[in-house]
């Protein structure tokens, strides 16, 4: 019957269950709902078996003849039809609704073929088995396996029970009620405490759910039971984190650095000091916050020991850190030679801590016991002298005195480094002699060198003119032989009795004595340099010493006098040309002197642009006309002479112009010429607008006898008060029209023609007019051009022109500075300009 039941069972749920293809042999089978599909692997055709009402039937999209051939499960499951019939009739019955109605509740079916109930499964206590349909089977239903019962799968298993996959036997899972482990599948444990089947520790579990043993949680990172402090533990991965398994005690406690409440939370070996396990000495460590304070963690042992510095007694062994012993002479933890150090205060007595490798050395001087010995090394540029046994300075190494030098070598006191000795020049490479005050090895004077301390002698080390090389020369004050000795600028210079290197012209110096016999040392300079004395042969200015020029004399041999702005007295402190300036006490050049700038003159001189020759300009004094600048005259009034320029020479007023001869300054050319009425020869010689007739100034044209003549064009002034086109009527009954300034050049002369005119009415019309079509223009209306553009940027005053309507017609203001401005065309003005061609002669000016 057993058997029978199993058989039902798989057929109408556990086969059904299946949720995705299972291969069994060379058929593969699947299931939706009741329908099992079979197929076969190389095939194309399906095969569908149905279980219904205790029937199992096939079927294919084939006609019903070829079911046979093609669906060869059907014997197989038809075989078992009559058996699975009678068990679902058994089943129907079992599974029928109670009298009262309601819903169908699960019956109890008696397995005839085991008389006793299951022995800790889920009992009703008569020895009946609770039967529990599960969610994805039919309504066949058939007893279930106990507790410890061989089981396949977790189906065949009371409610309650899984199947344990490792031991084949139904057993309680995650959180099921147990009295012992094997009570719980394999993956679980009995807890003790809630005596509920939980996960051990390093087992998987859910967040969700409280799974793990008590004293355990569901660690968040690795998803897998971890101990609380002190619950029971194997290795460190079965703690939470923060802390470790204790070996001592099996449990989980607090790693150092962690808190605390009492020691007893720590790992054995350490303490609880202000609520944080520390670790004792001897005892485990990773980092040095780990230990106790006054002991560090020895990284090389990773235990805590006492530090480099920490009082310990003699004959301790290992108590100190692992690069360092118990001192006996200090009774400390020291490092020993050759071990790493900070400073010399961790090391042993008589050793340092070298500075270039960081191990505790013996220091030069210090007693050593060979070359070989590992641990007795000699601090960096020493070695282990095997005679004296005691660390030496080896050659170019810093050095104290020749006693902390090897044999053979001396201590350079000036270098503070070891150098080999030598006795005479057969000791030394070429280009070097044996230097008898230092007894070593030198540079020989001109050979090339880096410093003045590889020179011998009282030589240095100087750069050459061509700046290619230094090399070993003389300075200045040294004996000598010849000059090729001494250093560049310098020669080597007879002195009383022996010679010495001087400087030469220009050469740095501190006193005389430092410079060539014919030199001095010019202390008034920002640097003092030689410089040449008085009287003594010069290239330039620059050679001389301060006070003095670099003049050439009348015999033409340029030596240092006293030059230009050199203070002095009299004329005797002064070389010629020059003479004592009594105006600024200092040497100047004379009256007609050669020269290249005025401040080189005397007082009242200017250098003259042509000739470069001191002279007296325009308004000096002067005795005669030779003093004066050439072209000008000696004009000597009340018995004083002041230099005038005379006709066609440069002026800026009318005071520079000599008037013997009625000259005045030309405001439009700023030269001297012929005002009106005075003696010319041709046009030139008068001012701007006037003409030469009958060798005198005069003014007119044809017509116009008062008018004054510019380029080309004749212009008159009328002193009659007319509106515009009164004024341009009147200009035209006289052969011309209103002004029309059409050049700079032209609004130039129109000033420098009112400038000369002794009536000057004010405001003077022009032919200036504004129109909206072609703005402002020259407007000539009783001429055949008539109008004109303006060609310059126009003088207008400030303000102007005004917008005011109407006022479209512009003048020019003398009380103005002769700036133009705008007005109505109807005003009547004090006077106005009239202009015409000059058609009888051609405009010279």
């Amino acid at each position: 019957m057993a058997s029978q039941l199993r058989l039902l069972h798989i057929l109408t749920t556990g086969l059904c269950l299946i949720s995705s293809p299972v291969f069994l042999g060379q058929f593969q089978y699947s299931v939706s709902g009741n329908i099992i599909k079979r197929q076969a692997s190389q095939d194309e055709w399906t095969v569908k078996c149905k279980v219904h009402e205790g029937k199992v039937s096939c079927g294919t999209e084939m006609s019903t003849e070829d079911l046979s051939f093609l669906c060869p499960c059907d014997s197989e499951l038809k075989s078992l039809a009559a058996e699975v019939a009678v068990l679902q009739e058994q089943v129907s019955k079992l599974m029928a609704p109670t009298e009262g109605g309601g819903e169908v509740e699960p019956q109890k079916l008696e397995d005839k073929t085991n008389g006793s109930s299951d022995e800790s499964g889920d009992t009703a206590g008569n020895g009946e088995t609770s039967i529990d349909p599960g969610p994805n089977t039919m309504e066949v239903m058939g007893p279930k396996v106990g507790l410890k019962e061989r089981c396949s799968n977790t189906s065949e298993c009371q409610s309650g029970l899984v199947c344990d996959s490792a031991m084949r036997e139904c057993r309680r899972g995650a959180n099921g009620q147990c009295s012992t482990n094997h009570d719980c599948v394999s993956d679980t444990t009995c807890d003790i405490e809630s005596r509920e089947c939980r996960y051990g520790l390093g087992s998987s579990c859910s967040l969700t759910l409280e799974q793990c043993i008590s004293h355990a949680a569901c660690d968040t990172v690795t998803g897998t039971c971890k101990g609380h402090l002190g619950s029971h533990c194997n290795v460190d991965a079965n703690c939470a984190n923060g802390l470790l398994c204790d070996s001592a005690s099996a449990t989980c406690k607090q790693k150092p650095g962690g808190h605390c409440k009492d020691e007893m939370e720590c790992v054995s070996g350490g303490s609880c000091e202000e609520n944080v396990c520390k670790m004792k000495f001897n005892n485990r460590c990773e980092t040095l916050s780990d230990c106790q304070v006054g002991y560090v963690c020895d990284r090389e042992v990773h235990l805590c020991k006492y530090g480099v510095g920490h009082q310990c007694f003699t004959g301790q062994q290992s108590v100190c850190e692992h690069r360092a012993i118990c001192d006996s002479y200090s009774n400390r933890c020291l490092v020993p030679l050759g071990y790493r150090c900070i400073s010399s205060e961790e090391c042993m007595h008589d050793s340092v801590c070298d500075k270039e490798t960081s191990l505790c050395s013996v220091p030069i001087g210090g007693s050593c016991r060979g070359t070989t010995t590992a641990n007795n090394v000699c601090v960096t540029g020493s070695e282990c002298d095997v005679t004296s046994q005691i660390c030496r300075t080896v050659p170019g190494v810093q050095c104290m005195s020749t006693s902390d030098c090897k044999a053979e070598y001396i201590c350079d006191t000036a270098r503070k480094v070891c150098v080999r000795m030598c006795s005479d020049d057969n000791h030394c490479d070429e280009e070097q002699v044996c230097d008898q005050l230092s007894r070593q090895c030198k540079t020989a004077l001109r050979g090339t060198c880096s410093s003045s301390y590889d020179c011998s002698g009282r030589a240095g080390c100087f750069p050459q003119n061509d700046g290619l090389e230094n090399r070993c020369l003389l300075p200045v004050g040294e004996q000598c032989k010849d000059s090729s000795e001494c250093v560049w600028n310098s020669k080597c210079d007879i002195g009383l009795d022996h010679k010495t290197c001087r400087g030469m012209v220009n050469f740095t110096c501190q006193t005389s004595n430092d410079c060539a016999a014919d030199l001095e040392c010019d202390t008034r300079l920002l640097v003092s340099r030689c410089k040449a004395k008085r009287g003594n042969p010069c290239e330039t200015n620059f050679d001389c010493v301060t006070g003095t020029a670099c003049i050439k004399n009348e015999y033409q041999v340029r030596t240092c006098e006293r030059g230009f702005n050199a203070s002095c007295q009299s004329f005797t402190d002064c070389t010629r040309p020059m003479i004592c300036d009594p105006q600024t006490a200092t040497c100047k050049l004379n009256i007609k002197a050669k020269c290249e700038t005025t401040s080189q003159c005397s007082t009242g001189y200017v250098c003259a642009d042509v000739e470069k020759e001191c002279i007296r300009p325009i308004n000096g004094k002067c005795g005669d006309d030779p003093e004066c600048i050439r072209g000008a005259t000696c004009m000597v009034k009340q018995g004083l002479g002041f230099c005038k320029a005379q006709k066609g020479m440069a002026c800026s007023t009318d005071f520079d112009c000599a008037d013997l001869h009625n000259l005045t300054c030309d405001p439009m050319t700023k030269q001297c010429r012929r005002a009106l009425g005075g003696s010319c020869e041709v046009d030139r010689d008068c001012m701007t607008g006037f003409r030469c007739r009958d060798n005198s100034c005069r003014t007119g044209c044809p017509g116009w006898a008062d008018a004054m003549v510019y380029g080309g064009h004749c212009y008159l002034l009328h002193a009659i008060p007319r509106a515009q086109a009164s004024a341009q009527e009147d200009c035209a009954h006289l052969g011309g029209h209103l002004v029309a300034i059409e050049t700079q050049e032209e609004d130039n002369f129109i000033r420098a023609m009112l400038m000369l005119q002794s009536v000057r009415p004010g405001s003077l019309w022009m032919a200036l007019y504004y129109s909206e079509e072609t703005g402002w223009t020259w407007w000539y209306p009783y001429t055949s051009s008539q109008t004109s553009r303006l060609s310059f940027r126009p003088p207008w005053y400030d303000g102007y022109p005004s917008h005011v309507e109407d006022m479209n017609c512009g003048y020019l203001d003398t009380s103005r500075d002769y700036a133009w401005l705008n007005a109505r065309c109807r005003d009547r003005l004090p006077g106005f300009i009239c202009e015409k061609s000059d058609e009888s002669h051609s405009d010279t000016y």
